[in-house]
């Protein structure tokens, strides 16, 4: 403040700068600057617009976290790509920019030296290369390494260059680095400390676990700023609509350079021009929309189902399908969207069928990945302009969601739509909140998606309100949960019980091994109680109880899991199963607990049959 006041007048002192107004309707002297404190949602130039340039800014002081990895910041926020641009932005800052209300490149960076070695470092061949910058280098000695094949700037070098150019155009105004402390109740046990976010992260609200408790309280530091997944934009939203909608990958919170597979079962690539695998008919079985140079092939998993929407369960389960994925990519990239502005290099989100689909992009590089499979995904029967409810429904039934359907329903993709109030808003009927994840935002009543879960009735919620957050497979009105292991379509899929009941069916993403595990689960097929070879699975968490008969539930849980992969594809691991026995299971991420879990889930204790070989859940 003192800072901006010497510039207009010459002096330090506030009290020039700043004229405490004596009424509500001006400064009693010169005014020229303010100071407003508050959360940093406040700051106005976060909101852009869809029509023209926000010119109303101001300044803030504020700070970026989590950026890992270095370009999330260095491309994802500054690169012209990401302004909300239109027919108003002659000529364009960036012919890629599209216009939305929370578009990423906010203050309007637009360099074009600074876009392209950004891009060049977000599309490099190569993470790293001979002759990178290293330790102990300066300015005039630094040296910068290419890849092999084709010959370009690594990643780590571009990245050198365009910090340089970065701080050199003074985008960002370095002031000091903050260090930030968490804490949390001692009687907590599994509290996950990530490398990127410290102990507020997924990983903890999945598995953190205190005896006699089924409730834990988190409490932000400033109300959320938006929980529509096209709107949102702050650390605060994501960590709210995190718990309620999933995305396609994850990082090892243990270690953020580990990349593994969570909606999806596991992914490939079937081409990719730097690798000399062309985009072709050949390779991909259908031709590729004009530009594509790589394309990454995902499968879901089988078992992930969406939240219900009426008390009771009242229609049938619905499952996450590669339809709900291609909307959710597409319209977050038409809109502008700040999530989807790391979609950046998709040029189409071809399905395959239910499962398959294929992500075609005009670049790829060591960020793609981790990038692209980022974005929250969400079910696109609430969400679609021309296909909402019963029609996406037939459509996905009928095998077949027409292209004209991807497209969001006019209004919702805005700042002020608010998808948890259950007044209409912008003409357009609410309460579809509604999404994959561990945790459902719940009424008292039981109605899930709605404003019950908010102590307002409506999002954001000042200080003093809250969000109350239920359990995937647990009632708010009866407080009673579903058993673990329970059917997929009323639970969560990487439930603790769920983990439970795939260590069980003891199938390890080997496909050589699990037809092997199939066709023994099948053989004993109501076999007797005692059959040589079908202890396994005529009791434990799949078959409880002292000795059953295997019957098509337990069959059916069986090639289940042998569908799903591995549980945490690529890596070849499993909990529960000794590398000793099986050298598959050999390469778990790294700062995995690899002891034998005792798992949690609710109030049940989940003892491995190692513990209690009676009722153990693997028996």
């Amino acid at each position: 403040m003192e800072s901006i006041c010497y510039l207009f007048t010459g002096h330090f002192s506030a009290a020039t700068c700043q004229q405490i107004p004596t009424t509500t309707t001006a400064c009693s002297g010169t005014c020229y600057v303010t100071e407003t404190r508050g959360p940093f949602a406040l700051f106005p130039g976060f909101t852009t617009s869809a029509t023209g340039i926000n010119d109303n800014w101001w300044l803030y002081t504020g700070g970026f976290g989590s950026v890992f990895p270095y370009d999330s910041l260095l491309y994802g926020q500054f690169n012209s790509a990401f302004v909300s641009g239109g027919a108003w932005d002659q000529p364009p800052c960036s012919s890629s920019a599209v216009p939305g209300t929370a578009s990423p490149n906010y203050g309007y960076a637009c360099v074009p030296a600074y876009d392209s070695i950004s891009r060049t470092m977000e599309f490099s061949p190569c993470a790293t290369a001979s002759g990178d910058p290293s330790p102990g280098q300066t300015r005039t000695t630094v040296t910068f390494g290419n890849c092999s094949s084709p010959v370009a700037l690594s990643a780590q070098s571009a990245g050198y260059q365009t910090e340089d150019m970065y701080g050199k155009l003074e985008l960002w105004i370095p002031i000091y680095g903050p260090s930030e402390q968490f804490g949390y109740l001692a009687k907590w046990n599994t509290v996950i400390n990530s490398q990127g976010l410290s102990v507020p992260n997924f990983f903890t609200w999945l598995n953190a676990h205190s005896a006699g408790l089924n409730s834990v309280t988190q409490a932000f530091a400033a109300p959320t700023k938006s929980l529509n997944p096209y709107a949102s934009s702050t650390v605060f939203d994501f960590q709210t609509i995190g718990v309620i909608y999933d995305s396609l990958g994850s990082l090892n919170p243990a270690q953020n350079g580990q990349y593994f597979d969570y909606l999806a079962s596991g992914h490939s690539t079937p081409c990719n021009t730097n690798l000399s695998i062309p985009c072709d008919l050949a390779h991909l079985g259908y031709t590729p929309p004009a530009g594509t140079v790589a394309t990454v092939r995902f499968s879901l998993r089988p078992d992930i189902f969406w939240q219900s929407d009426s008390v009771g369960s009242a229609h049938p389960a619905r499952p996450m399908t590669s339809w709900d994925v291609a909307f959710s990519y597409i319209t977050l990239k038409a809109t502008g969207s700040f999530q989807g502005g790391v979609l950046s290099p998709m040029i189409d989100v071809h399905v395959l069928d239910k499962a398959n689909f294929d992500i075609n992009l005009n670049a790829i590089g060591p960020f793609t990945l981790l990038s692209i499979t980022a974005p929250t995904i969400f079910p696109g029967r609430y969400w679609s302009s021309t296909c909402s409810g019963t029609t996406w429904d037939s459509d996905v039934n009928a095998g077949s969601v027409p292209t004209s359907c991807m497209a969001v329903t006019n209004g919702m993709s805005t700042i002020t739509f608010d998808p948890l109030s259950s007044a209409p808003n912008n003409g357009v009927a609410t309460g579809i909140l509604i999404g994959s994840s561990a945790y459902e935002c719940q009424s008292a009543g039981g109605i899930v998606g709605g404003g019950g879960c908010s102590s307002t009735g409506v999002q954001n919620p000042p200080g003093g309100g809250a969000y109350t957050m239920t359990r995937f497979g647990c009632s708010r009105v009866t407080g009673n949960c579903n058993a673990p292991g329970a059917n997929p379509t009323s639970t969560y899929f990487r439930s603790a019980g769920t983990l439970a009941l795939a260590i069980w069916a003891g199938t390890n993403g080997d496909a050589n091994h699990d037809s092997v595990i199939v066709g023994s689960a099948a053989f004993c097929f109501n076999k007797a109680v005692g059959t040589a070879g079908c202890t396994q699975w005529q009791r434990g968490i799949g078959n409880p109880g002292t000795g059953t008969p295997v019957n098509v539930a337990q069959v059916s849980a069986v090639i289940r899991f042998s569908q799903d992969g591995n549980f945490i594809s690529p890596f070849n691991w499993l909990p529960g199963i000794p590398a000793a026995c099986c050298p598959f299971t050999s390469n778990p991420p790294v700062g995995i607990q690899s002891a034998t879990p005792v798992l949690f889930e609710g109030t049940a204790t989940l003892n491995p049959c190692s513990i209690d070989s009676v009722n153990g859940y693997d028996c």
